[in-house]
C-alpha cells in the first residue's frame, strides 16, 4: 500500500485534461520575451491574384490601382503623382505644359503596360498565385 496522500498507479482519478486557448494564428499564447517556434509555425497569409493584378494593371495601371492592390505603395503614389502631374500640365494655356503633359501620360502608360507583365509577386514578396 502507497503511503498517504498518495495514489496507487492506475488507480483513483483520472489525470487532470490540460487545455489550451489558442490565439492569433493557432499558436498558443507566448510568454514575454520568448520566441515563437519555428519549425512547424504556418502563417496564413492571403495571396494576390496575378489575373486580378493584370486586368487593374492594363485599365488602371497609370493610375497605380493595381499596384496599390498588390502592395507596392511607393510605386502606385508614383503612378498617381505623375497622373496628377500630367493633369494640371494638360489643362495649362501653354503649348509646351500641354505637351509635356501629354509626354507624362504616354510615359506612365508605358510603365503601366510594363509592369502588367513584368511584376510576378506582391509587395511582401509572395509570389501571386
Amino acid at each position: 500500500m502507497p503511503p498517504q496522500g498518495y495514489a496507487s498507479p492506475g488507480y483513483g482519478a483520472p489525470p487532470p485534461q490540460v487545455f489550451v486557448q489558442q490565439f492569433g494564428y493557432g499558436m498558443p499564447p507566448q510568454q514575454p520575451g520568448t520566441v515563437p517556434p519555428q519549425g512547424n509555425a504556418q502563417i496564413l497569409y492571403d495571396q494576390k491574384s496575378r489575373t486580378t493584378y493584370q486586368v487593374l494593371s492594363f485599365f488602371l495601371g497609370w493610375l497605380g490601382v493595381a499596384d496599390f492592390y498588390a502592395g507596392h505603395i511607393v510605386t502606385a503614389l508614383s503612378h498617381l503623382s505623375l497622373f496628377v502631374l500630367a493633369f494640371f500640365l494638360c489643362c495649362a494655356e501653354s503649348e509646351e505644359a500641354v505637351g509635356l503633359g501629354g509626354f507624362i501620360v504616354i510615359a506612365n502608360g508605358v510603365w503601366a503596360g510594363v509592369e502588367t507583365f513584368l511584376v510576378k509577386t506582391d509587395g511582401k514578396g509572395v509570389p501571386m498565385k
